[in-house]
């Protein structure tokens, strides 16, 4: 009798844990989960272009500062760095330093709240994408080069740029595909698992 009980059980959790679904962002911090949104970069990815290497290396945990690394010929330069310090009911600061041309990314920081958040997209477009937050708050608290000023519209509407990911190779086929599911399952793990909005 306890054998066939616990073969019955051992049976039962195998099938709950098989019928599950897992996602890419479990074991992920909140911290990750936002930068991912937010920059579209992971820590550790990187992608090759003939002589010309670009990597995403943590530098910290807490606060998340992630390093944008570039190397060609032999020499290795950081591009930018970008933070994630989690607030507490889902609200998050998201800091860019732009360590070279600072044209390229900007130097900013931004309070955004996702406590309302009713909708999330990517939207493709132009050099990079952006995402349209509905229901989010985001507040420029700090910028070196008037960014606050030249992005408070878009931040007004919910709207922010987001410069990855890079591991994703945009001449593959299903790229757009790839990227737009990514993120939505990033938004749709936030929304249910860490918020609960």
């Amino acid at each position: 009798m306890k054998t066939k009980l616990l073969a019955s059980a051992l049976v039962g959790v195998l099938l709950s844990a098989c019928s599950g679904s897992s996602s890419p962002f479990d074991g992920k911090s909140p911290e990750e989960i936002a930068m991912f949104i937010f920059s579209g970069f992971q820590k550790g990815t990187s992608r090759k272009d003939s002589n010309v290497e670009i990597r995403v290396v943590a530098s910290q945990d807490k606060p998340l500062v992630l390093t944008m690394n570039g190397s060609a010929q032999g020499q290795s330069r950081d591009m930018a760095t970008f933070s994630v310090t989690d607030q507490g009911n889902c609200t998050f600061l998201y800091g860019v330093v732009d360590k070279m041309d600072p044209r390229m990314f900007g130097t900013w920081q931004v309070r955004i709240d996702l406590s309302g958040l009713s909708g999330a997209k990517l939207v493709s477009g132009g050099q990079s994408d952006s995402i349209a937050l509905a229901g989010a708050t985001i507040q420029c608290l700090t910028s070196s080069h008037h960014e606050c000023e030249h992005m408070q519209a878009d931040f007004a509407k919910g709207t922010l740029m987001r410069f990855g990911p890079i591991d994703l190779d945009e001449k593959q086929d299903g790229y757009k595909e790839q990227k737009e599911k990514s993120f939505n399952e990033a938004v749709q793990y936030l929304k249910t698992k860490i918020c609960k909005v």
